[in-house]
């Protein structure tokens, strides 16, 4: 059996196969932890092999890693190979990226995540996951509580840390942002789109069955639901 040696060991995401998949920006952020390095140091080596082809980009992490824009499928890919594992992009939109664009969908910048969720004291479970940054995900489908963008003690906006150690506690007043949340009393429109989101996350998480949707496919489905609903 041949061993191969790569620059970053090889971690494995958490929630692979499920809607609660890990972020690759919160991967990154424990992979840095586990090394004992500073993030703009493991930041600078996904960077450094496309410095020619992407100048001027800022090192923000969410941007980089949990969108599907081309830059970010490259950044992963250079993440696989400096890892070793190429299950990295079942940790993002990989599969969607030829047909959806992201930009919209997701919201990078706010760190939206369930009360309950981080609450927990086991590092596997309290994991930032990849589908809070979908605005249209309201709700957990793992606890039926609110997800929130804002700290339930002071009410500061809270936007992504940098820093494993300080994403679970306020950016202002520093009190932790874990609790018991508030109970979901979402329509049934949105349970459906929860439950829905969750299926697609899923699906785009769970090797052997997520592949890059061509955007020819994603064409069509757009055609027969504009049909659907034009006058006859």
């Amino acid at each position: 059996m041949t061993t191969f040696l790569t620059a970053l060991p090889p971690l494995e995401p958490y929630g692979l196969g499920t809607p609660h998949v890990e972020s690759l920006s919160h991967y990154l952020l424990r992979l840095a932890d586990i090394c004992e390095l500073p993030i703009s140091a493991l930041s600078k080596m996904i960077y450094r092999p496309l410095a020619d082809k992407y100048t001027g980009t800022t090192l923000n992490l969410r941007s980089a890693l949990d969108g599907n824009a081309p830059s970010s499928i490259e950044r992963i890919e250079v993440l696989e190979m400096l890892t070793g594992n190429p299950r990295l992009r079942f940790a993002s939109f990989w599969a969607l990226s030829s047909a959806v664009g992201m930009t919209s969908f997701q919201r990078i910048y706010d760190f939206r995540r369930c009360p309950r969720c981080i609450s927990d004291p086991d590092p596997s479970a309290n994991y930032e996951q990849l589908i809070w940054s979908v605005p249209l995900y309201t709700s957990c489908i793992l606890h039926d509580v609110d997800l929130e963008v804002n700290c339930i003690h002071c009410g500061c906006h809270q936007l992504s840390s940098m820093s494993l150690a300080r994403k679970r506690i306020c950016n202002n007043c520093r009190k932790p942002l874990g609790h018991h949340g508030a109970h979901n009393v979402a329509s049934p429109v949105d349970r459906w789109a929860n439950q829905t989101l969750g299926g697609v996350v899923e699906w785009c998480s769970t090797e052997g069955q997520a592949f890059r949707v061509p955007l020819d496919w994603f064409s069509i489905f757009l055609e027969s639901v504009d049909q659907s609903y034009s006058p006859q």
